[in-house]
């Protein structure tokens, strides 16, 4: 299998396959076994220290997230007042005017 004419050779991509040295495969002559291992040598260890750093700071966020259960309803509470008060209120107003129109208009007319 592989050959000159793939240019696969007879390494490949098989799943399992290590080269006999363990050092890469001869058609990638880039790669440094040695070298990796030193670039990820710490890599465990500053995860650990990410998630207990992460995890000391969760308490004191969530807390401050969470607030005051009584000062969320009462401005929910006044937005959805809001929001109901003034569309009402500006429908009650052109009501008013237009019939003030109209008896303007029956008065003049």
């Amino acid at each position: 299998m592989g050959g000159a004419d793939t240019g696969t050779g007879e390494r490949g991509f098989a799943p399992g396959y290590r080269a006999p040295e363990y050092e890469g495969d001869a058609e990638t002559p880039h790669w440094d076994r040695a070298a990796h291992f030193r670039t990820h040598e710490g890599l465990g260890s500053r995860r650990e220290y990410g998630r207990k750093r992460a995890g000391r700071w969760a308490d004191v966020e969530a807390d401050e997230a969470r607030g005051s259960l009584l000062l969320n309803f009462i401005v929910v509470g006044g937005v959805v007042a809001v929001i109901t008060a003034v569309p009402t209120w500006w429908i009650a107003r052109e009501e008013v005017r237009k019939a003030a129109v109209k008896v303007q208009k029956k008065e003049n007319g």
